[in-house]
């Protein structure tokens, strides 16, 4: 009888093993959590921004985008229309920001189909933002470094989208409340989840360009948000998922509500 107790025991226990196995499991497959560090290539661009010649334009900040080769200096284009702003990148006035968030502005001559040319070095402007419409470019680089006011700062993308063209020109910023409604927009027009919280308390960062990917006559923004890296936060590869949106791409019809 003895005998008999004991695999009885030991039976319970491998069932309530496998139950425990099999819960953690599944609850990792649908609460998807950040996996591992990464290793950024960043450099810091304080010294290049302090030396740049902007000549009559205020400097504003350096980007660089991760596995792009996007690593301009960022100007203010206010004064007029000269080409060294517009060879770089800008930003617009046109854009009600607020205090927490900046829009990054720069052309897309090059990379205007439905098949853009992943990032390579005959790219230039922001042609290479279009790389981030392929999922296996967008679930291995992440973040985005943009430097400003002597510091080299870290922003962790969090939403990815195409728009037409009046989305954002007239956004407002002003309270709390309207900067949680933006968030909420664009991570709902994302082709991607990103699992990554954000909050109207974080600094947000939008880089956007212009794009054809829906034909010559379908021009829109292609926009990609990102929010600062917390004091004490991690740098590690968070998971990515395609949306529904995602496997719309290829139709011409795709609308942002």
């Amino acid at each position: 009888m003895k005998w008999k107790k004991k695999q009885i025991n030991y039976f319970c226990f491998i069932v309530v093993g496998i139950i425990i196995i099999g819960g953690i499991f599944l609850y990792s497959i649908l609460h998807p959590k950040k996996v591992i560090e990464m290793t950024l290539d960043f450099e810091s661009r304080v010294e290049q921004l302090a030396n740049f010649d902007s000549e009559n334009y205020y400097k504003i900040g350096w980007l660089q985008v991760q596995g792009t080769n996007i690593d301009v200096p960022i100007l203010d284009a206010t004064a007029s229309n000269d080409s060294l702003a517009y060879s770089f990148g800008w930003r617009s006035p046109s854009y009600t920001t607020g205090e927490n968030r900046e829009v990054l502005l720069g052309h897309n001559v090059l990379n205007v189909s439905s098949t853009p040319m992943s990032s390579n070095d005959n790219l230039r402007d922001f042609e290479a933002l279009m790389s981030y419409s392929y999922y296996d470019f967008a679930k291995d680089n992440l973040y985005i470094q943009y430097t400003k006011d002597g510091k080299d700062e870290l922003y962790l993308i969090y939403a990815i989208g195409f728009y037409d063209y009046t989305f954002d020109s007239s956004e407002s910023f002003s309270d709390s409340k309207q900067i949680k409604q933006y968030i909420q927009k664009v991570r709902n027009n994302s082709i991607y989840r990103y699992n990554v919280d954000v909050s109207e308390q974080d600094t947000l960062l939008t880089v956007k360009t212009c794009t054809r990917y829906f034909g010559v006559n379908e021009k829109q923004q292609f926009i990609i948000d990102a929010r600062k890296v917390r004091d004490g936060e991690e740098i590690l590869k968070y998971s990515v998922l395609k949306t529904e949106l995602f496997d719309e791409l290829i139709s011409s019809s795709y609308e942002i509500d």
